[in-house]
């Protein structure tokens, strides 16, 4: 959790430097209600058309729950997983395209190979947009409705809410299970939000963050990495390659290979102030 020390000496409304200019109130509501009013991150209730259509994890999200539509329902795998006929139907769309599988590193056979999609639809689970029930997948009547009535802007909101607050971020690598980057993510927007403008390695953000947590650090030992080195790479994978990207919140300067490089360079896009407001 966010260290109070702070608070013993300054008032809670104060802005810290260790918490990039945020008070310790504003960083409490960042961890414990992300999306409530008070948050200094919100959300913007209207988000126009255009900046929905920029965001590639919701449009991939929008196809799946289409073919749930059309077909009614989707039967998994004996394993649980999606068939392999929706996932070409989906990545056919070229929305969103997996690095390994553009590089010839794996072939899209199973739903294993695509990552972005296994999260997406966890998420949209745990929106409650997806009932899954005896190994068979379904549209939800809060789907249907949100379909019916194009009301993308809550789609997104239902759907970013889940897939921040209710779906692990670890589950697709082996760092440390503790929460890292997805705990307090809008505390990364909010600093894309200060200081994305110009291209800054990585590394930055990361540094920032761990700044502001400095006991995730503890869950790493030194081996062939240092501390930070690991620390850096799991912070990047998981908040900006598989987040924040996802998203079309921000651009890396990187090839497939270092996508996760804390030495690439990254700048936010015009997306991320167009989905966020942020009240200091």
């Amino acid at each position: 959790m966010v260290d109070k020390t702070p608070r013993m000496r300054l008032p809670v409304h104060t802005p810290l430097e260790v918490f990039s200019g945020l008070s310790a109130f504003s960083m409490d509501q960042l961890l414990e209600d992300p999306y409530g009013k008070q948050s200094p991150v919100q959300l913007r209730h209207s988000i126009e058309q255009e900046t929905l259509d920029r965001v590639p994890l919701l449009r991939v999200i929008e196809e799946y729950l289409k073919i749930l539509q059309r077909d009614q329902y989707i039967q998994l795998t004996p394993l649980g997983a999606l068939p392999k006929k929706v996932l070409v139907e989906l990545y056919a769309k070229r929305i969103l395209l997996d690095e390994n599988v553009e590089h010839g590193i794996q072939k899209l056979t199973k739903e294993a190979d695509w990552m972005a999609l296994n999260s997406a639809r966890l998420a949209a689970q745990f929106a409650g947009l997806v009932r899954k029930s005896h190994n068979r997948l379904t549209l939800t009547n809060k789907a249907l409705k949100l379909l019916e009535k194009g009301q993308r802007s809550e789609l997104l909101r239902s759907f970013l809410e889940a897939y921040t607050e209710k779906l692990s971020w670890n589950i697709h690598d082996a760092y440390p299970r503790e929460p890292i980057g997805q705990l307090c993510w809008g505390y990364t927007v909010y600093t894309l939000h200060l200081y994305g403008d110009t291209p800054r390695p990585q590394s930055f953000y990361a540094q920032l963050y761990f700044k502001a947590f400095p006991h995730f650090l503890t869950y790493f030992q030194p081996r062939w990495r240092t501390v930070e080195e690991q620390a850096n790479s799991c912070f990047l994978v998981r908040t900006f390659s598989r987040f924040l990207l996802l998203f079309g919140c921000i651009e890396l300067e990187a090839d497939y290979i270092r996508s996760s490089s804390d030495s690439g360079l990254v700048i936010r896009t015009p997306v991320l102030e167009q989905l966020f407001d942020f009240v200091l």
